[in-house]
């Protein structure tokens, strides 16, 4: 039985834990990066730092669970990652999941649960594979030769070639994997449920799995297997939904995810939405160089681009904006970004309930030099209905 303490904290806030850290765990921390996870005093009680990541950590002293706190819990933030990655998932659903013990990894598990349940429930895929095989009755085609050089024509067993309906094909291996990790970090009910539906499923090794799911291409025969799949790459440390996963060899049952990259990739998404409904092509996004003498050439690009009558550029910022000022620096990127594009700049911001948008009008001596769009998103509310608010700026 795990007898470490869970240390409970908030992303953005300093925590001291209550055993000295290992050198394993200087490893792992130092994998997360300095701006998401810093060591700030490694004593006989250790101080880390945490920046905009949630999930949970798992130290040789001790379970590091970071709670969200702009996107409200676990179960917000993995319905933003469906969201963002693009994952059907049900809203009305997800905020149903019985999460147990806090904590983003749990809701992560319930949802590869559900989807794992509902693939059961449909028909696991399966595909003909061919096979040599040795039998006493005729399926498939006889191989004479084997059977003359092995069997010395004799009958009572037959050298064959047949094609059999396998269930051991990637999809399904992927989910087993992924399956017996979430079972290794899970206890109680969920455990039980998981190993139920795990025997419905082919055996499977992490290393494996992982490699099937690089390889992976989705038609129209597995579609149905990609939502699981997305959720079966958050626990076997693939991604899952690309670079918003921290990644790192850790031990099982850490789960990390970068708050910044899901808040980015999550505007990036409904902004692409709100061009659709403003009937737009394809945003075009324009190339912002930086040329210093003595070095290199720079570039950047802002987050999205907003397309309408003139395209508008979008960036997005994990930062508690709804009653604070912008910063000098967001004031800046922005004004550099509304010049690249000569248009007015929007800024996207988390809101834990509705505010109504701002602008900020940046002058000099009566001159207006550029203009942003400040504007909060609830994120209480279903993901999809911020295009609908990015339409209307």
């Amino acid at each position: 039985m795990d007898d470490r303490p869970v240390v409970v904290t908030d992303e953005n806030t300093t925590v001291v834990l209550p055993a000295p850290l290992a050198p394993g765990d200087h490893e792992a921390i130092a994998q997360v990066g300095p701006e998401l996870l810093r060591v700030v005093s490694a004593g006989e009680r250790s101080i880390l730092e945490v920046g905009p990541v949630c999930g949970v950590l798992e130290l040789e002293g001790c379970r590091l669970q970071v709670e969200p706190k702009l996107l409200v819990d676990g179960v917000t933030t993995a319905v933003w990652i469906a969201y963002a990655g693009s994952v059907p998932v049900h809203v009305e659903r997800s905020r149903g999941w019985s999460v147990g013990v806090p904590g983003l990894r749990d809701v992560v598990v319930e949802a590869l649960l559900h989807e794992c349940s509902r693939l059961v429930a449909n028909g696991l895929l399966r595909d003909y594979r061919g096979e040599e095989a040795v039998d006493t009755v005729l399926r498939g085609r006889l191989d004479v030769a084997r059977q003359i050089g092995r069997r010395y024509g004799q009958v009572d067993r037959l050298h064959i070639h047949r094609v059999d309906r396998r269930i051991d094909i990637s999809e399904n291996l992927i989910c087993g994997a992924a399956l017996d990790v979430a079972s290794s970090v899970s206890i109680g009910e969920r455990r039980r449920r998981i190993r139920d539906i795990r025997d419905a499923f082919p055996p499977a090794t992490r290393g494996d799995a992982l490699a099937r799911l690089r390889r992976l291409h989705y038609h129209s025969l597995n579609a149905r297997y990609r939502s699981a799949l997305r959720w079966a790459g958050l626990l076997l440390g693939d991604g899952g939904v690309d670079d918003m996963v921290v990644p790192g060899r850790w031990r099982a049952g850490s789960l990390l995810i970068n708050m910044n990259r899901l808040w980015e990739r999550g505007v990036a998404r409904a902004c692409a939405d709100a061009s659709t409904k403003l009937g737009a092509s394809a945003p075009h996004h324009r190339s912002i160089t930086v040329a210093e003498t003595g070095r290199s050439t720079r570039s950047f690009i802002p987050d999205a681009v907003l397309q309408g009558p003139e395209p508008r550029p979008v960036d997005a910022k994990y930062k508690q904006y709804v009653d604070r000022a912008i910063s000098s620096g967001d004031v800046h990127q922005l004004l550099t970004y509304g010049t690249a594009y000569e248009s007015v700049a929007i800024l996207v911001h988390p809101a834990l309930e509705p505010a109504p948008p701002r602008r900020v009008d940046v002058r000099s001596d009566g001159r207006l030099l550029g203009a942003i769009a400040v504007v909060p998103v609830d994120v209480t509310r279903p993901p999809e209905e911020a295009a609908g608010l990015l339409a209307l700026v």
